[in-house]
Order: structure tokens, then C-alpha cells, then sequence
């Protein structure tokens, strides 16, 4: 089925979205004035199942963030997650993270959730605490190798004096 199209130009498509699929509709129009086109851009917002969703959770650049602590009830473990797949997205349009903040809290009852870049393609990652039900889910960074070389190309120093560096900040924050 086509979606509709108003006269002005804005597209209804939640009415012929499948179950897994939110559109954030038409976030924005663009006028390019070199060729006079005028477009639309739409986010497409798409529920991953459980295996894809455990699938992406072995890749260590998807992991590098992740739910660590419930900010309403401070359980430690037990999250489900919720992940997005996420088309059409631009970083560079500072608004577009906002309207697929909205269209999560409004289509699916997420409340907190990271838009990360794995590999190109993006994800919405929220996760669920399995206690209280709450997605206020503080997420923390995984120190890998990969991570703590950058980290040492950027600073110059070596992996040794970064650890150390990374234990004594660790311990001055608790």
C-alpha cells in the first residue's frame, strides 16, 4: 500500500507502518537552490528481534557503551534491550536526534535511549531494567585495547601511564 501524501506536502506513513517500523516522518525539508528541488527527508525507525539484537551485542564497537546502573531503583544487573535500526539518518542534522528521541517516546514507551554508529549503519540502544521497568539506564564506557590504543595515539602516552591514569581518575569519582 502507497502511503499518503497531503497537499502540503507531508507524508502520513505511521498509518501503513508494520508493527516493528516507526517513521519519524518528515523531520525536515531541504531546498537545494542549484537544481530546485525540494524534499523531504524521513527517518525510518526499525525494531530489531531478539537475535538480531544478540547478534549486535558481540560487536565490541556497538558494546564500548553500555547499561551499566538503573538511576531510579540502582540494580546493577538484569537489562533487556530495545535496539532501533535507524535509515536516513544524518549526523549532521542536530535535529533529527531529537525527533527520534520523540518518536520513541511517543511509538514505543522509551524514555532514554544512545544513538550509536556501528559500522556505518545506526542504532537507537535503550535498555529496559528488568526490576523497576525503568529505561533511566546509566550506560558506561568498556575500556577495550582498541579503545585504550586510541586513547594512547591521541595523548602520546603509553598504555601503562593511561591505566594508571584511568585507576586513579576511576577512584577520585567514587
Amino acid at each position: 500500500m502507497r502511503p499518503y501524501w497531503s497537499h502540503s506536502g507531508t507524508c502520513n506513513l505511521r498509518e501503513y507502518a508494520p508493527a516493528n517500523v516507526s517513521y519519524a516522518g518528515n523531520v525536515g525539508h531541504k531546498f537545494n537552490p542549484h537544481n530546485m528541488d525540494y524534499t523531504m527527508s524521513k527517518i525510518i525507525i526499525r525494531k530489531l528481534n531478539k537475535d538480531k539484537i544478540s547478534k549486535l551485542l558481540c560487536v565490541e564497537k556497538h558494546e564500548t557503551l553500555h547499561p551499566s546502573s538503573c538511576s531510579v531503583c540502582k540494580n546493577y544487573d538484569g537489562f533487556d534491550r530495545n535496539i532501533f535500526e535507524i535509515s536516513g539518518y544524518d549526523p549532521n542534522d542536530e535535529s533529527l536526534e531529537n525527533v527520534i528521541q520523540e518518536t520513541l517516546r511517543k511509538d514505543q514507551r522509551i524514555e532514554f535511549s544512545f544513538i550509536k554508529n556501528v559500522n556505518g549503519q545506526y542504532y537507537a540502544d535503550s535498555a529496559i531494567c528488568q526490576r523497576c521497568g525503568s529505561t533511566a539506564i546509566i550506560y558506561d564506557v568498556t575500556l577495550s585495547d582498541a579503545l585504550i590504543n586510541q586513547l594512547c595515539a591521541i595523548t602520546g602516552a603509553s598504555k601503562e601511564t593511561a591505566l594508571k591514569d584511568i585507576n586513579e581518575i576511576t577512584k577520585m569519582i567514587k
